[in-house]
């Protein structure tokens, strides 16, 4: 006995049995369950935050068999994804409403936007060419830099040379935001600095092509020689993501 369903659902019918010299006939209830591969995906968009340069951003893509059938399902165009990009696992067997994470894995390497996609290809485990229609995937992200005036330097110096006592001079710092998106800043002062130096302002925001002139001030009230580097310094300018 063959079953050749034509649509995905369930299908009864009877098959009625007479034997010979007996009057009563007996009724063979039969069922098919008609079904086709069938995959549902988490998202169509996987989107990652906007990554700083140097960092990595992890998401996970759901696959869900949807239809009582074992399947086959793979991943197309992944080979062909810029380097910024890692999929893991790209094909494998869904049993029959088991579900899978895909780990979708962005670098950031260089600072540029990136719209790329990635196809779902789904099909019965038997190989009878019945597939599902494919499904797009698109992978949506951006890597970005904190851009500063071309001033502001890894190692600064801040030279206020030969001061008098007990007279304060001060010194002013132009910071300028060049880069696409806002970021802040902030001073740390060691214990020491903190004596003989304000700085205004000591933390803010700035937009971008925003700028700001800060001021540093030194007044000591006592005769002292400082000289520091990068690896001692008394004062640290810290730049941070604005959001």
């Amino acid at each position: 006995m063959f079953a050749f369903p034509d649509e995905a659902k369930l299908y009864k019918d009877e098959v009625v049995i007479l034997v010979k010299d007996n009057p009563n006939a007996h009724a063979l209830p039969i069922q098919c369950l008609g079904a086709k591969p069938s995959v549902s995906v988490s998202h169509d968009t996987v989107v990652f935050e906007r990554a700083l340069l140097g960092n990595t951003r992890e998401k996970k893509l759901t696959l869900t068999n949807t239809c009582p059938l074992k399947v086959n399902w793979r991943l197309l165009k992944v080979d062909t994804l810029p380097e910024e990009f890692c999929v893991k696992p790209t094909a494998g067997t869904l049993n029959p409403f088991e579900e899978k994470n895909i780990d979708i894995t962005f670098k950031s390497i260089s600072q540029k936007k990136l719209l790329e996609n990635i196809v779902l290809e789904v099909e019965d485990v038997e190989q009878l060419g019945i597939k599902q229609e494919e499904k797009t995937i698109a992978l949506d992200s951006e890597a970005f830099d904190i851009t500063l005036n071309e001033q502001m330097k890894i190692e600064q110096v801040l030279d206020f040379e030969a001061v008098r006592v007990g007279e304060p001079k001060e010194l002013t710092l132009f910071l300028k935001n060049q880069g696409q998106y806002p970021i802040k800043f902030d001073f740390n002062l060691r214990k020491k600095a903190q004596e003989i130096f304000t700085i205004e302002p000591m933390f803010g925001r700035l937009q971008k092509d925003e700028e700001v002139n800060i001021v540093v001030k030194f007044l000591s009230m006592k005769e002292i020689k400082m000289k520091t580097s990068k690896q001692n310094a008394e004062i640290q300018l810290n730049i941070l993501e604005g959001d």
